[in-house]
């Protein structure tokens, strides 16, 4: 009898085993993390057997990275994900591009993990921060022989859950002609979801100080050192309208006074004061992938705006018979492509045409620029390196003629601080 029984006890022993290694597997299998959703990380997958889910259902987003909350809630806002709904890997990787154009975020990394119940994700998205501080030095020359230099300092505090105040100071000085120091300061204020999930609303205003030299002014006569004092005010609301699309919206006004002087020799023989009153308002299309608003490695921009401007020119005395008032109507319309060459290398393409029409004189002009830059990236963007050439062209009925430029620059920007320099060369 125990023979008999013997290899029916084994079998059940053999099933048992089995189906433990088989509940084994199964727990694994549920354990095993996601691979990444990235346009680096993880491509489409090629294979016709690969059984990978297309779309993924995001029952939760968590954002990794960051102590701040108020940061979390905006990444996950400007994401323009929401919890519940069905992704693709596409719309995934376009709104990881939209984090990383954020001010302050320097990389961003996507990844799923199990969500409850099989079929369901949570969307982790991994952040490298920039520091709430930076400085950019520039230097810049027309031609070789007449350089000048441009420094400025800027800083940027979360408030509240959604806000953000900014602040910047600089100063800029004419090595050759001996111009006098030009300085410039500005805050702002940022709401992010002003009005609805992926908004932004900014508000800003600006106080400059100019100051240059003339030789030679009008009729022959020699004019003093001038300047010109400005205050400046500008808002702006970006609105998005469907998956990588956007419209925006700015209304912008400035007031300025210079006072100058004509003379021969001596001192001046008569003095005016000069104000100058601006305002434009402007409305704007924007269709953008990039993942970097000013070096991006990967994506396409293209933008099309409409600004209308008006100004008036007051001098006093009154009789000097300077005074008018002129309007501008200005169409701009840009296109950048960014060619990957590795995964932290790239080219990019970019061509803008604008045109403008002026009562003043009615003068009209229409120009245009190519430029090719080239971008490479450090570790999690912490270094970005990047050359450019650009040649730009133009033509006014105000100037009677066709001018071109050549523009060649370099730089490089780090989490502190951005150095560039820029030759602009004449070609006419």
């Amino acid at each position: 009898m125990k023979d008999a029984g013997g290899p029916a006890g084994e079998s059940k022993d053999m099933l048992r085993a089995v189906k433990r290694a088989a509940i084994r597997v199964l727990i694994l299998a549920w354990l095993a993390p996601v691979s990444p959703v990235s346009g680096q990380n993880a491509p489409p997958p090629t294979d016709a057997t690969d059984t990978a889910p297309k779309r993924f259902l995001i029952e939760s987003l968590a954002v990794e990275g960051t102590k701040r909350e108020s940061v979390r809630k905006i990444v996950v806002s400007q994401s323009r994900l929401v919890a519940g709904h069905e992704y693709g890997e596409g719309e995934l990787r376009d709104a990881m591009r939209r984090v990383k154009r954020l001010p302050f975020v320097l990389d961003a990394r996507p990844s799923l993990r199990r969500g409850s119940v099989a079929g369901r994700y949570q969307l982790v998205i991994d952040i490298e921060e920039d520091v709430p501080y930076s400085v950019a030095v520039s230097v810049f020359s027309s031609g070789f022989d007449d350089p000048s230099a441009f420094g400025t300092v800027g800083m940027d505090q979360f408030i509240g859950s959604d806000s953000q105040v900014y602040g910047s100071l600089g100063v800029s000085d004419g090595f050759r002609n001996g111009a006098p120091l030009s300085t410039q300061g500005g805050i702002g204020f940022r709401q992010y979801d002003s009005l609805r999930q992926g908004s932004l609303l900014d508000f800003s205003i600006g106080l400059s100080r100019t100051g240059w030299t003339l030789d030679g002014g009008l009729f022959g006569l020699t004019t003093a050192d001038r300047y010109r004092n400005s205050q400046s005010f500008r808002t702006s609301l970006l609105l998005p309208i469907a998956g990588n699309h956007s419209m925006s919206f700015s209304l912008g006004a400035s007031r300025s006074e210079s006072p100058y002087g004509f003379g021969r020799g001596g001192g001046p023989w008569f003095t005016a004061l000069r104000h100058e009153l601006n305002a434009s308002l402007e409305a704007g299309w924007q269709y953008d992938t990039t993942d970097d608003p000013f070096s991006p490695l990967e994506g396409m921009r293209i933008s099309g705006g409409l600004s209308l401007a008006g100004a008036t020119t007051l001098d006093d005395p009154l009789d000097l018979d300077f005074n008018s008032t002129r309007g501008n109507l200005g169409l701009d319309l840009s296109a950048q492509r960014i060619l990957p060459l590795q995964p932290r290398l790239s080219v990019e393409l970019g061509t803008t045409v604008s045109g403008s029409f002026s009562d003043l004189y009615y003068s009209y002009g229409i120009s245009s620029s190519v430029r090719l830059r080239y971008v490479a990236a450090g570790r999690r963007n912490r270094q970005r390196l990047f050359a450019e050439a650009g040649l730009s062209g133009g033509w006014s009925r105000y100037a009677r003629g066709l001018r071109s430029a050549l523009q060649l620059g370099v730089g490089v920007r780090t989490r502190f601080a951005v150095v560039s320099f820029a030759i602009f060369q004449d070609l006419d």
